[in-house]
C-alpha cells in the first residue's frame, strides 16, 4: 500500500463539558468505544430526523475531545445539523484549517492509473508528525497530521477513490450525500459496521429501528455498474497478471464470469485511460454515485427494478452486478 494526502476531506474538532453526549446524540456508531490509547476510527454517517443520510464520518478521539472527517461537499449539511442540535449544549467546535488526511492505496492500483509517477517516497511518521488510526473497514485506514507542511507524500485522491469504488464503498465518493435523500441501508453501510444496533438515541435511529425490523423498506440497493463491450470482449491475453483480486468488484466478476474474465476485465477498466466523468442514462431511477471512463462505476438502483438489470449509460448498453459488500479489507 502507498500512503497518500487524500483531497476533499475536512476535518473538525469537538471539545466541552457535553462533547461526548453531543456527538453520541448525532451519530449513527457508539463512540464510547474510542479511547485515545487505541487510536481506533469509528466510521458513521450523521442523519435527519427522517433517516436521510447529511453527511459521512470517521470519528476518533484526540486528547479532550473528538475530531470528526467528512467530505467537503457535506460541510454545509454537516455545519446546519450541528448548530441546529447544540442548543444549550456545552460543547464548542471548529473546522481545522490546517490539518491534513492521509490514506492507504495499493500500489498496483496507483502504477496502473499514474505509470509515468515516480515510485513514491515513503515518509516517516517522525517527519511528520502523523498519528496512525485503524477502522474497522480498513479501507478507511487513515494518518492525520495538524498545523504541518505539505509533505513529500504524493496526492493519491483519484487513485484512492478508484479503490473504493472497485470496493463498493460509495459513501464517501459522493459530494453532497444531503442531495441524494437516501438512507444508511441503501448503501449496504449496516453490513459495513456503520449501524449500532444497541446504543441511545440519536438522531434518525427511529427510522433506523423500523428499518432493522423490517416495519420500513429502503429503497435502493448498490449496484456495480459495467459497459457490456467489456463483458462481450476476448480474454486480454496481456492480463495474466492478476490484481486486485481482494477487491469486491472482482470478486463479483469471478462469481459471474470467472477468474480469468474477472481479470481481463480489471485490466479493461483500471488502466492510465481511467478518469471520473459524468454519468448520464436514460433511466432517472438509477442514482449515479461515480462513473469512469473506461465504463465502469456504482450507483444506486430501486429494489423493484432488481428485475431489470441492462441500462442505457452515456448512449451505451452496460449491465448492473449487485454489491455484497465485506468488512475485511484488513491487509495494509
Amino acid at each position: 500500500m502507498i500512503l497518500g494526502r487524500l483531497g476533499g476531506r475536512a476535518i473538525f474538532s469537538f471539545w466541552g463539558t457535553d462533547s461526548f453526549t453531543f456527538l453520541q446524540g448525532l451519530t449513527t456508531n457508539d463512540i464510547s468505544l474510542l479511547d485515545n490509547a487505541k487510536k481506533r476510527l469509528i466510521g458513521c454517517v450523521f442523519l435527519g430526523s427522517d433517516g436521510r443520510i447529511q453527511a459521512d464520518g470517521l470519528v476518533h478521539r484526540r486528547e479532550n475531545g473528538y475530531m470528526v472527517e467528512i467530505g467537503t461537499g457535506n460541510l454545509e449539511a454537516f455545519t446546519k445539523l450541528v448548530r441546529r442540535r447544540k442548543l444549550a449544549a456545552k460543547v464548542e467546535y471548529r473546522l481545522e484549517q490546517e490539518s491534513i488526511v492521509y490514506g492507504y492505496t495499493p500500489r498496483k492500483i496507483v502504477r496502473r492509473v499514474s505509470p509515468t509517477e515516480p515510485e513514491a517516497t515513503q515518509p516517516t511518521d517522525a517527519s511528520l508528525h502523523v498519528t496512525q488510526y485503524t477502522a474497522d473497514l480498513h479501507l478507511l485506514n487513515r494518518k492525520y497530521a495538524f498545523n504541518e507542511p505539505i509533505s513529500e507524500a504524493p496526492d493519491l485522491t483519484m487513485p484512492h477513490r478508484l479503490h473504493l469504488a472497485l470496493n463498493g464503498f460509495g459513501l464517501t465518493l459522493v459530494k453532497d450525500l444531503s442531495s441524494l435523500k437516501i438512507l444508511p441501508q441503501d448503501l449496504a453501510l449496516h453490513k459495513m459496521g456503520f449501524i449500532a444496533k444497541n446504543k441511545g438515541c440519536y438522531v434518525g435511529q427511529e427510522i433506523m429501528n423500523r428499518i432493522l425490523n423490517k416495519t420500513l423498506m429502503h429503497k435502493y440497493q448498490l449496484h456495480f455498474l459495467l459497459r457490456r463491450d467489456h463483458i462481450d470482449a476476448p480474454l486480454d491475453e496481456s492480463s495474466s497478471e492478476s490484481f486486485c483480486t481482494d477487491a469486491t468488484f472482482y470478486r463479483t466478476l469471478d462469481r459471474h464470469f470467472g477468474g480469468p474474465k474477472a481479470a481481463s476485465i480489471l485490466h479493461r477498466v483500471v488502466n492510465q485511460e481511467t478518469t471520473e466523468q459524468p454519468m448520464a442514462t436514460t433511466d432517472a431511477k438509477i442514482i449515479p454515485l461515480v462513473y469512469y471512463s473506461t465504463g465502469f462505476g456504482l450507483g444506486l438502483i430501486p429494489q423493484r427494478s432488481m428485475s431489470k438489470n441492462n441500462f442505457i449509460i452515456n448512449e451505451l448498453e452496460h449491465i448492473s452486478l449487485s454489491v455484497l459488500p465485506s468488512t475485511s479489507h484488513k491487509q495494509l
